[in-house]
């Protein structure tokens, strides 16, 4: 995903644009070193809450800028990950459609 290690003090941009196909509670993201070195998942920056109750079929859009707490345990792709968590409480799974996925180093 990025060319180097995610390295504490880094500012990384996500722009998105996205619907649902559920109702959901939440959506997140943050950043994850998921290496062995990291016990499989040692978080990198905090969680970011992009939307709580959100609808189905809604276009959703949007920026956060996100600035990492931790350095990451090596280059492996495994050890520098950027993570995104869905819930929802309908019996359908939630699937997210991304017509803007966007992830920039700003430094």
């Amino acid at each position: 995903m990025f060319d180097n290690i995610i390295t504490a003090g880094d500012i990384y941009t996500f722009y998105y644009t996205f619907a649902s196909n559920v109702d959901f509670e939440y959506i997140s993201v943050f950043f994850v070193d998921g290496s062995p070195e990291a016990d499989y998942f040692t978080m990198l920056s905090p969680i970011i809450w992009l939307y709580h109750d959100g609808k189905a079929n809604v276009e959703y859009s949007g920026l956060i800028s996100i600035i990492v707490a931790k350095t990451a345990s090596s280059a492996d792709i495994n050890a520098n990950l950027f993570y995104m968590d869905i819930f929802s409480d309908t019996k359908i799974t939630p699937s997210l459609t991304f017509t803007r996925f966007e992830i920039i180093k700003n430094n």
